[in-house]
């Protein structure tokens, strides 16, 4: 537990470490608020909280596990907001509880008391908690130094797709395999080049696999798996609201989407589907995104580069002796470049767009400070979402508009500098014959327009 929790006089009893055992292990390592909002079942570091907010209540009913964000919000009190509730945070448990006890049954909780309206449902957690053994055990041979693979991920998600209709429960096995593509990734490169890295069951293939296979089910479903990958590209466990602090962007998870994402847009069973472009434009959302936090960041963009660089292992780098801090812009910007011109950056301009708007209303309306936040927090999420946000006043509006106007113009700026770099790309991949390989000193040969 966390030292600053304890009561200054320090006489609050401990909690017995056989129930924190049995606390931590019901948990999995898993924060059920998370899961609860966010489908996020990645582990976490976690503390525990008590349901009733009374410290010296160590009964093992009225401890749960929450990740550190959400402890710190369940212990907070608000004012002009409500708190998550006890009742609501029992629901959630008994939500992560179901998966983990891999229950058959439907599982329907009855919300009433803790939310006050209808009920919500969870669909066969059988399956997702099969999901979650399939990871667990990936992830046990990936630190026994093993090389990861999707095999059980990827079946376990063509049942639930299949034979099931359970997308939540083959979404998170998508997910879950980038999870395990990350592990194995330390540096967080993207993998490009000949496509080799696609050949064998890898993570990535994988990953690409299950949104082909949601294609061919549900295609606007493959579509919302499609988003759901560049959301956690850019902020670790896809959660918007940690969108407004940059330092913490773009994900662990970057460079794995990144490869995903250009391997179905050049896919021919996804562009027969209909997915190819629809991943295309992720990517290019994906390359906007990721300039739109740099720039927040204070982070220079490269212009259009005067020569390719690659790493021994086939992966787009920097020239020598230059900056690495903007290298996710060039690797991305890269993988756009990869994809076939018709695919991608032959649509139609449409410009970059935020997509908060604000109104004066009486439904829950935004506090004014607030405002930079929102506006910051979407700024990187271009063609992803319509939000439109409720203010007091009509100074409120017009500030917040102001806001606007400002990432609007960023945000173009950032979209341009994506083109202009892909459309120089894309002609050194058909030029450039002697690639440098960065820190070697040597060169590749590239051979018709493919890669080393």
């Amino acid at each position: 537990m966390n030292s600053r929790r304890s009561s200054p006089q320090g006489r609050r009893p401990k909690i017995p470490p056989k129930v924190a055992d049995i606390v931590m292990v019901r948990a999995r390592r898993r924060c059920c608020i998370c899961f609860h909002l966010d489908a996020d079942l990645s582990v976490k570091e976690l503390q525990i909280a008590h349901l009733d907010r009374n410290r010296t209540n160590n009964a093992e009913q009225n401890l749960v596990a929450l990740c550190l964000p959400h402890h710190d919000a369940y212990d907070a009190r608000r004012r002009q907001t409500r708190n998550y509730t006890a009742g609501e945070v029992q629901i959630y448990r008994e939500e992560l509880d179901a998966v983990f006890a891999k229950r058959n049954e439907t599982l329907v909780m009855r919300v009433n008391s803790a939310l006050g309206e209808g009920s919500a449902h969870l669909s066969s957690a059988d399956i997702l908690g099969r999901v979650v053994d399939a990871y667990d055990q990936a992830s046990a041979s990936v630190e026994k130094g093993e090389r990861p693979n999707g095999i059980a991920l990827k079946h376990l998600a063509k049942v639930a797709l299949e034979e099931e209709g359970d997308f939540p429960a083959a979404a998170e096995a998508m997910l879950s395999t980038v999870r395990l593509a990350t592990s194995h990734d330390p540096e967080l490169s993207v993998v490009t080049g000949l496509n080799v890295s696609f050949a064998w069951a890898t993570p990535f293939t994988a990953a690409r696999d299950i949104l082909l296979m949601a294609a061919g089910v549900d295609l606007v479903t493959a579509h919302e798996f499609s988003l759901r990958l560049k959301l956690n590209a850019l902020v670790e466990g896809g959660r918007v609201l940690l969108l407004d602090d940059y330092s913490l962007a773009p994900a662990k998870s970057f460079g794995a989407v990144v490869s995903i994402l250009q391997a179905v847009s050049i896919h021919r069973e996804a562009a027969k589907l209909g997915l190819a472009r629809e991943t295309a434009r992720d990517l290019l959302g994906l390359a906007v995104g990721c300039g739109v936090i740099f720039v927040g960041q204070g982070t220079k963009l490269p212009g259009p580069p005067e020569s390719m660089w690659m790493r021994i292992d086939g992966s787009r780098w920097v020239p020598d002796g230059e900056s690495t801090a903007s290298l996710q812009f060039v690797q991305v910007c890269h993988a756009l470049a990869t994809v076939p011109d018709e695919v991608t950056m032959g649509q139609p301009e449409v410009g970059y767009r935020h997509p908060v708007s604000f109104s004066v209303g009486n439904a829950e309306p935004v506090d004014r400070a607030h405002i930079p936040a929102i506006v910051r927090r979407w700024a990187p999420l271009p063609w992803s979402a319509i939000v439109a946000a409720t203010v007091r006043t009509r100074e409120d509006v017009e500030a917040g508009n102001r806001l606007i106007v400002e990432a609007n113009q960023v945000g173009t700026n950032v979209e341009q500098s994506v083109r202009a770099f892909v459309a120089k790309e894309r002609e050194l991949i058909r030029t450039q014959t002697e690639i440098p390989i960065a820190g070697t000193g040597g060169t590749v040969t590239a051979r018709a327009g493919a890669f080393p």
